[in-house]
């Protein structure tokens, strides 16, 4: 009897770090034989995988036209004010208004709020829907996704990243051909701030227990078809950064960075968004100005 070939995504550097530098895809060979789907043309990471005896095969990233675009974002303001009822979901948007010009915020709100009646008309949430079916099969390279899932010979589908846009057709034609559908998500805040799920899980993981009330609050379908289907496992990829193998020696590190060898101690700033954080570089500037003053005792090197 062959082993499950369980068809795995890789979308995102992160994902790297998630399931193979933890070791977590060679533990997958105890069990099943894990299938490598990846969505970006890395040389010289594909030839890593596959010198590990890993199948990998190079995916086309979802394509989407216009019109399906357009109504994916009307779905993400149901999914919003609809299905997500979470009392957090303004946070973020509320703070980063005060960036932005007083009528570029009134747009956005009247946008949200015209969607949100739509929302509350009779029908309109299954024409919408329904219209979402049809634009799959006509907008996007969804039949692409079906004719290749089609080839790969997979029992299952394992993704941490189910919300990212570059493997969308690839795990809705999945679904669609019946296969076993597997998420362990990624981030504590990805299940409410990352949009609408199209595909339906048959397992879900997820950090902790917040994360699993949200699961079953916002997809009750998918977890009262599986009899509660959530599970709690941790955080799985926070394991690479306790393996002693991935941390460089500090003269190795050095001169990764582009710094000299020096004994001076090093002070690393690493900056946000700027759509978060317009205002970041007066802190930079404020220890700039500190080191100059001698402020900050022995003058460390600051890596921006």
């Amino acid at each position: 009897m062959r082993p499950k070939r369980i068809l795995t995504t890789i979308s995102y550097s992160f994902t790297v770090r998630y399931l193979y530098r933890t070791g977590m895809l060679h533990k997958m060979r105890a069990f099943a034989e894990p299938v490598i789907a990846i969505t970006w043309n890395q040389e010289d990471l594909i030839e890593e995988l596959r010198a590990d005896g890993f199948e990998v095969h190079l995916v086309p990233q979802s394509e989407k036209g216009d019109l399906y675009a357009s109504l994916r974002a009307k779905i993400d303001y149901w999914f919003k004010y609809f299905a997500l009822k979470s009392p957090t979901k303004n946070i973020e948007p509320r703070y980063v208004e005060k960036f932005h010009p007083f009528k570029t915020v009134a747009i956005r709100r009247l946008r949200e709020y015209y969607n949100y009646l739509l929302f509350l008309l009779p029908g309109y949430k299954e024409k919408i829907f329904a219209k979402e079916k049809r634009l799959l099969e006509t907008d996007t390279n969804y039949r692409q996704a079906l004719a290749l899932i089609d080839t790969l010979n997979i029992d299952a589908v394992f993704t941490v990243t189910p919300y990212h846009s570059q493997e969308d057709m690839l795990l809705r034609a999945a679904r669609a051909r019946g296969k076993k559908m597997i998420t362990s998500i990624l981030s504590f805040d990805n299940v409410v701030k990352r949009g609408w799920l199209p595909v339906n899980y048959d397992c879900y993981m997820i950090w902790n227990k917040y994360n699993a009330a949200e699961v079953r609050r916002i997809y009750t379908e998918a977890v009262q078809e599986n009899n509660d289907n959530v599970h709690i496992v941790g955080a799985a990829q926070f394991d690479f950064y306790k393996m002693p193998e991935y941390i460089l020696p500090r003269e190795e590190w050095l001169k990764l960075v582009g710094l000299p060898n020096t004994d001076k101690k090093i002070i690393l700033y690493a900056g946000g968004p700027l759509s978060l954080f317009p205002q970041e570089h007066q802190f930079l500037q404020h220890i700039d100005e500190a080191l100059n003053q001698g402020l900050i005792k022995d003058a460390p090197i600051v890596l921006f």
